[in-house]
């Protein structure tokens, strides 16, 4: 087996990956660029099949959306350990006299990613008709919540190979299993939970690289158990919007805009949130529909809000 080529050990070191030591991993070339391919493939199938899932069956939406944006925050680790690992290869085939390397950054490593991502959408749809069609879309909606297509159980050898990786890049991977869009089983996720006045503190906009950022709009969310009144500041202007809501299932609410003076065009929109109450902050997260076009679009919108001084309700 071909060893670690100088060059890639000289630019993991540049990376802050090898902090001068020698590492004790046989990766060649082949095996490394492979481990890069394996998670941004894997998301990209995801990504095509939620989305043709989502657009062709409406009531499927949802799940589909939500089961992508999951997906993506159990592997934020994986998708940017992964960039740096790219960024250590191509300063090593920038050094590699015989082209070798230089194929598997501009050739292999696509090509297996784009391998990857093209069997889930041709599972859920197929020529075949419209009911397996769908019962294939709901299959794989219940794998993915249930963690079925993530990378440590499809690819067990890859993700374990890339948790060896991860402390020399210095990123921290979750344990397998970790679900950190659901937070703890142990928080409230029922109806009454949401009861009361709570104020943002942290608006999380999570892309699907892997990486977030941050949003500084301040709203008020007022729940009463029929009623939620939203009021924000949105670029420098009040925003009032009321919407009727409903928790359908633990830890998930769907609303309906009654009032909304600033966009009346918003008036009957429907929305389902996800949410939970953890340590006394009330935690939503939003998952837009996918679409592919858009890059930059986030997976997942999460709100922290804490109890508002007014509202009577304590930290639990």
């Amino acid at each position: 087996m071909t060893r670690a080529h100088p060059a890639l050990l000289a630019a993991l070191a540049l990376c802050g990956a090898a902090q001068g030591a020698t590492f004790s991993y046989d990766a060649d070339v082949e095996r490394f660029g492979a481990a890069i391919a394996a998670p941004a493939g894997r998301r990209d199938g995801v990504r095509q099949a939620m989305e043709y899932c989502g657009a062709t069956f409406r009531d499927l939406g949802w799940g589909a959306y939500s089961a992508y944006g999951q997906w993506v925050r159990r592997h934020a680790g994986f998708l940017q350990l992964t960039i740096a690992m790219r960024r250590a290869l191509s300063n090593a085939a920038s050094q590699d006299d015989s082209g070798r390397w230089q194929r598997v950054v501009e050739v292999d490593v696509p090509a297996l990613a784009e391998g990857r991502a093209t069997d889930l959408l041709r599972r859920v749809s197929g020529p075949g008709p419209e009911a397996e069609r769908r019962k294939a879309c709901e299959e794989t909606v219940a794998g993915l919540h249930a963690h079925k297509l993530d990378l440590d159980a499809i690819e067990p050898a890859v993700a374990s190979y890339l948790r060896g990786m991860a402390p020399k890049f210095r990123i921290a991977l979750p344990a397998p299993g970790e679900d950190p869009a659901l937070g703890p089983p142990e928080a409230k996720r029922d109806a009454q939970a949401l009861v009361g006045k709570w104020t943002t503190e942290k608006i999380r906009l999570y892309l699907s690289d892997g990486r977030f950022s941050e949003d500084d709009t301040k709203c008020t969310f007022d729940f009463d158990g029929k009623l939620m009144t939203s009021e924000c500041m949105v670029q420098g202007q009040p925003v009032k919007v009321v919407a009727s809501y409903d928790v359908k299932a633990p830890g998930r609410y769907e609303s309906t805009v009654v009032e909304n003076a600033s966009y009346p065009q918003m008036l009957g929109a429907k929305d389902t949130t996800q949410f939970r109450v953890e340590k006394g902050r009330l935690v939503q997260s939003s998952y837009l529909p996918i679409f592919s076009q858009d890059p930059m679009r986030p997976v997942e919108i999460e709100a922290v809000l804490a109890p508002s001084v007014l509202s009577g309700r304590r930290s639990q």
